[in-house]
This record gives C-alpha cells, sequence and structure tokens, in this order.
C-alpha cells in the first residue's frame, strides 16, 4: 500500500538541472497528494520515493529576471539541460543517462512539473520537443486509436473528449494493444473548479501486490493473454470517450484517413481495414502460420487479432495481447494493460453480459453501441475473466491510486510501462492537453 508522506518530509532544495547559460534550475518539492511509492525491482533493487516526484523552479538557484512568470524561454533552457544526456563507457558497454531519465526512473515513472510559465498548447509542445530534442524521442504515430482526440499544436491534442459526468478508469495508454507510446504527458490549460484528479498508479507496485494476491490472476494475463473487443463505429461521435471514425488514419483507415476510401466499394473499404488490423496483430509477432511454426506460443500471440462487422458497417476488433509485460530498463514486470477501464465502461453501460450491448450509448446513426468487458484469451475460445480476479483487481488498483491535482500550467510526465492513469469526474472548466512519444530504442 502507498503511504502518506511523512509530515516533516521537506521540500529539497539540490540542484536537479541547472544550465550553465543561467537558465531556471530546479528543486524537488512536495504536495498534499503525494505518497511513497515502496515497491521492488529484484536483485536486491526496490524504488522508494515520493510519487509523483514533483519538480519547480528553484528561486533561490535563479536569477529573478529568469524566474518562469518572468521568462518561458530560461525554462525550456533549464528543461533542457535537466534533459541533457551523457555517454558512459563501461569495457564494451556504452550507455546514456540524464538527469530527467534517472528522475523519472528514481520516482518510479512519474514526474510532475508545477509553477511552470507553460500556459499554451504551443509552449506545452515546445517543452516536450525540448526533452525529445535530448533524449531522442519521436511523436507517436496512432494506430488503431478508439478515442476522439482534436489536434491543438505539434504533437498535442486533447486528451479525451468524453464528457465530464463520464470517469475513466485505470489504464496505460493503449494497453490494449500491440502499439503503444513509450512516455505520455499531460498539461493543465485550466483546471477545474471541483474534481477531476488525474489517478496514477504504478503499474509496477500493481503487478506485485496482485501477483501475491491473486497469482493465478497474473497466470492467466502473462500465459494466456488479454483479449479486449473494442467497437469502431462508422462515424465519429462528438462529445464521446469513443468517438473516432473507423476510417481515420489514427483507427484502422488508410494513412490520408476518409478520403482515402472514398471511391472505393464496400468489400475494398474492409479489406483495407482488416489488413490494418492484421499489421496491428503483427507488431506483437503474430502471423498467419505462428499456430504451426511456434506451437509453444501463448494463446494471445497464436491467435492474434479478429475484425467481425456489424449490420451498419461498423466494426468489432478483438486485440489479443499479454496482460504482463516487462519494463525494458527497469527490468521488472508490469501490470501493463486495460482492463480496469475496459470493465468500468462496460459496467457503466450495463453491458457486462452478452450481448454486450450499451444500455447509455449508441452510434451516431442511432444503432447499437458494443461496450464488451475483457477476456481472457483461450486456445479456441475467449471466456470472462473470473469475478474474483476484477473484484481483487479493483481493490488493490484503488489503494494504489495517487489523485494528481491541477493547477495552471502543470505538466504530468509518465513512463507509460511504469504508470497506469485514470480521470476522475468535474465540475468546471477542466481543460487538459495530452502528447504521445516513442522512445528513442523503439
Amino acid at each position: 500500500m502507498l503511504s502518506a508522506l511523512p509530515p516533516s518530509h521537506p521540500a529539497r532544495t539540490d540542484l536537479v538541472g541547472a544550465d550553465e547559460a543561467g537558465g531556471v534550475t530546479f528543486q524537488h518539492a512536495t504536495a498534499d497528494f503525494q505518497r511513497r511509492l515502496q515497491v521492488p525491482l529484484g536483485d536486491g533493487r526496490a524504488i522508494d520515493a515520493a510519487f509523483p516526484g514533483i519538480l519547480v523552479p528553484d528561486p533561490s538557484r535563479t536569477p529573478t529576471s529568469k524566474l518562469p512568470s518572468n521568462d518561458v524561454e530560461a525554462y525550456l533552457d533549464g528543461i533542457s539541460a535537466l534533459a541533457r544526456t551523457s555517454a558512459t563507457t563501461a569495457g564494451a558497454r556504452t550507455t546514456s543517462s540524464s538527469a530527467l531519465g534517472e528522475l523519472l526512473a528514481s520516482h518510479g515513472g512519474a514526474l510532475h512539473f508545477r509553477s511552470t510559465p507553460l500556459r499554451t498548447a504551443a509552449d506545452f509542445s515546445r517543452f516536450l520537443y525540448t526533452i525529445a530534442g535530448q533524449q531522442g524521442w519521436r511523436p507517436h504515430v496512432d494506430k488503431g486509436l478508439m478515442v476522439l482526440r482534436k489536434p491543438h499544436a505539434d504533437n498535442v491534442a486533447t486528451a479525451n473528449e468524453g464528457p465530464p459526468y463520464q470517469p475513466i478508469g485505470s489504464h496505460n495508454e493503449y494497453g490494449l494493444s500491440t502499439h503503444f507510446p513509450r512516455y505520455i504527458a499531460f498539461f493543465c490549460l485550466s483546471p477545474p473548479q471541483q474534481g477531476g484528479q488525474t489517478p496514477i498508479a504504478s503499474s509496477l507496485k500493481l503487478y506485485h501486490d496482485l501477483e501475491r494476491e491473486v497469482p493465478e490472476y497474473i497466470a492467466a494475463l502473462r500465459d494466456e493473454g488479454v483479449a479486449f473487443t473494442i467497437h469502431h463505429p462508422r462515424d465519429t461521435i462528438e462529445g464521446c470517450i469513443q468517438g473516432n471514425a473507423l476510417f481515420s488514419s489514427s483507427a484502422f483507415g488508410p494513412s490520408e484517413g476518409v478520403e482515402g476510401v472514398v471511391g472505393l466499394d464496400e468489400d475494398a473499404k474492409r479489406k483495407v481495414v482488416e489488413s490494418n488490423v492484421d499489421a496491428l496483430a503483427a507488431e506483437g509477432g503474430w502471423t498467419p502460420t505462428l499456430h504451426r511454426d511456434e506451437p509453444t506460443a501463448p494463446h494471445w500471440k497464436k491467435r492474434g487479432f479478429s475484425a467481425t462487422w456489424n449490420e451498419d458497417g461498423s466494426v468489432l476488433v478483438t486485440q489479443r495481447v499479454p496482460g504482463v509485460r516487462d519494463h525494458p530498463s527497469l527490468g521488472a514486470k508490469t501490470y501493463f494493460n486495460n482492463i480496469h477501464n475496459r470493465f468500468a465502461y462496460s459496467r457503466a453501460a450495463g453491458a457486462l453480459q452478452p450481448p454486450h450491448i450499451a444500455k447509455n450509448q449508441t452510434t451516431a446513426a442511432g444503432r447499437p453501441f458494443y461496450q464488451f468487458p475483457p477476456h481472457i484469451v483461450g486456445e479456441r475460445e475467449d471466456r470472462p475473466v473470473e469475478e474474483r480476479w476484477t473484484r481483487v483487481a479493483d481493490e488493490v488498483t484503488a489503494r494504489n491510486q495517487v489523485d494528481v491535482e491541477w493547477s495552471v500550467g502543470d505538466v504530468l510526465l509518465l513512463d507509460n510501462l511504469a504508470v497506469q492513469h485514470a480521470r476522475r469526474t468535474w465540475k468546471g472548466d477542466r481543460r487538459l492537453l495530452a502528447s504521445l512519444w516513442d522512445g528513442a530504442d523503439e
């Protein structure tokens, strides 16, 4: 369980990102919502730190004229210095590191930048590109995307177009796919008047706790996999969490988007979608002959993805993936998936039982909208996740969540493989933007 920070825990004043040119420097800070994350990584290693880590400008080490309220450029100079990498050679092996990377890892994959001068989508974009330029990150290109996002700046879009009364359950960004970003950042344009927190939970701690409390559940996710069946509507549904249109380039349409299917007959349109579904499965190692070539492969890998067409021309795409993955740099298992939020959607829609038709939603044309709960992948048929497993998983997730509070200009940077995020309901003008990135080696 996450514990509260000791009352005497001070804001540290050690320098964590100086810029020789006189830019902003940073110090650690604390907030009431922080908790202490303690999770073993194996081989005697462990994370024991505030979660999330909070960084603010250090006024004692930054010239007054360069403080964030006065100088955006100086702030970005400080971020650049924080993200700057250096190479270390030991024998035949060369590794790169940066203060930012070390801070992100030591705080369990979550850093919250507060008291920033950033106020616009363009500012946020520059912030991320400053980091990416030093770290070698690349903008993530969405594939198979169900949610509706509207662009605001270069590699910056709305976090989600869903209404304020609809919460979003805990998940890793596209943890239901073979194609997902390594990093995700959120930016606050306008905080809510009430609620609207972003709960985060360590995927490493979730794995650790669930493996101890329901080992058979973790074994099923690891050895068999989890199946997510997603309804992709034919047309855009405005104001909906899952409103992205099927033929959008970020969903399963051609690279040029809806325009690319104009003039095609229905069979040709469906072949475009089915080809892209197969390509997404192939990113996870699936091939049409894998069941023969690799008979001992886990069920999720052998069965791949499948597409089932509905009468209205929409499609149900079943994506079979592992529910547990390996963190590439921390060397630990991570509970990486979208199980919590997909169950939450299905439960809220009254669609836990077949045929899984939502009672609270239709397509843009008024046709049935499906909200399938996750299933465990079987050799031939997928089966429902046991109710006891979902109950324990919900309890473990809830007790590990930290509700991040928002102020104007805040940035929350997450290692997507290490941290799940969610969304509370709110009142007021809450406006958050998101930016997704692939790592240097991906």
